[in-house]
């Protein structure tokens, strides 16, 4: 089988849902499949970096530096367009709504495809209060409608295509897997030795920590919020916010204004090899994630990662969050807005040691039963081989 992943979601962009589209890439790849991938151009140096991937890349020059805003969508029908006539692939994985609105302006689809469903409920029905959003709601729901299957990365996700009427016997739950790496690897001592060192944290200091880009969706804010009531019960305490993002401005400025800069830490972009030492040096791992313009957590990457480095979590109370932490077993689900659960919440397992380290065996266990890339990775296998056998049958 010959199979083209179109994704504007991929390496070296930072971010889960890059991180997996590679991941998947990989995992097919080593399956025996003949897998070519159409990727968005970032730096002048990816031929170099593709090569390491051991996979096809081919990249669309311009959209993933945001140029012209509609120039993603031109410039990937003319490449997709390309790539399906010159290799001619028996089915196309399409990753991410920007693929999937450029798939819908296809009149007649060459060959099967499958869509991995978007997160966001506002572009599965029509809604006049955002009226530039019907042209692309009609293309993806289009793509939807004749897709061959559709791809759910969580449950959560899959409510929301049966709520918007779509057919659910083409709907496969495939939950996103977490990498092998995260369960298998050792903490690093010296290396966390150094990096607590690095950031002027103290040995006797407990340190919490967020992993994601600072987007007001993760609810970076809402901790910022509820630390000067934390500090007051546990005064040795830092806040690491690892990664970076458009809100990161605003994030700092209410630092400011709280009195906090010598509290919380930003990182900046850690390199993806190295955020595993993150989750290792902390003690309890927060992201209080919220809906923010029908943009959801579908299946939050990484709370799945916190959870395999077997560190209790502090989430939002909402969406994808709920299928990973057991409320009071594996940690704690809150009301994002809400400062004194979260307060609360961090408060309890930052005071009691074994309790946290219970939530944290707890989430690890979860993980290995339920969210493994070598899940994933299979369970798209039995996809691929299903339309395989009926496209043989036909």
């Amino acid at each position: 089988m010959r199979l083209l992943i179109y994704t504007h979601r991929f390496p070296p962009s930072k971010g889960g849902m890059e991180t997996q589209s590679l991941n998947l890439a990989k995992g097919l790849k080593e399956s025996g499949i003949e897998v070519i991938v159409l990727a968005p151009s970032y730096t002048s140096d990816e031929k170099n970096l593709d090569k390491t991937y051991g996979l096809k890349v081919i990249r669309i020059p311009f959209i993933g530096r945001k140029w012209i805003p509609l120039l993603k969508y031109f410039l990937g029908f003319f490449y997709l367009l390309v790539v399906l006539l010159r290799f001619k692939p028996d089915l196309v994985i399409f990753i991410h709504k920007e693929t999937q609105v450029v798939g819908g302006i296809f009149p007649l689809f060459p060959c099967k495809y499958i869509v991995r469903a978007t997160a966001r409920p506002d572009f599965l029905s029509y809604s006049l209060k955002e009226f530039w959003l019907i042209p692309i709601t009609f293309l993806i729901r289009s793509m939807y409608t004749r897709a061959t299957k559709i791809i759910c990365h969580s449950f959560t996700v899959k409510e929301i295509l049966e709520r918007a009427h779509f057919p659910m016997e083409k709907v496969v739950v495939i939950c996103s897997g977490v990498e092998n790496q995260f369960l298998s690897e050792p903490p690093r001592t010296e290396v966390i030795r150094k990096l607590k060192e690095d950031f002027g944290i103290g040995k006797e200091e407990k340190v919490i920590v967020t992993v994601a880009r600072v987007v007001r969706r993760k609810g970076h804010d809402s901790v910022i919020k509820a630390l000067p009531q934390i500090l007051k019960e546990v005064p040795k305490l830092k806040y690491l916010i690892v990664g970076d993002g458009d809100y990161k401005g605003t994030v700092e400025t209410l630092v400011e204004k709280l009195g906090l800069t010598d509290r919380v830490i930003f990182t900046g972009t850690i390199p993806h090899q190295d955020i595993i030492h993150f989750y290792d040096l902390c003690d309890v791992f927060v992201m209080p994630n919220r809906a923010i313009g029908g943009k959801i957590e579908g299946l939050p990457n990484s709370l799945l990662e916190a959870a395999a480095r077997g560190k209790p979590i502090v989430a939002g109370a909402n969406f994808g969050s709920l299928e990973v932490v057991e409320d009071g077993k594996s940690g704690y689900l809150v009301n994002p807005d809400n400062m004194e659960e979260i307060r609360t919440a961090i408060l309890d397992l930052l005071k009691n040691e074994e309790k946290a380290l219970a939530f944290g065996e707890r989430g690890r266990e979860k993980i290995q039963n339920h969210f493994t890339e070598d899940m994933m990775i299979k369970d798209f296998l039995r996809v691929l081989e299903s339309i395989n056998s009926a496209s043989l049958k036909d």
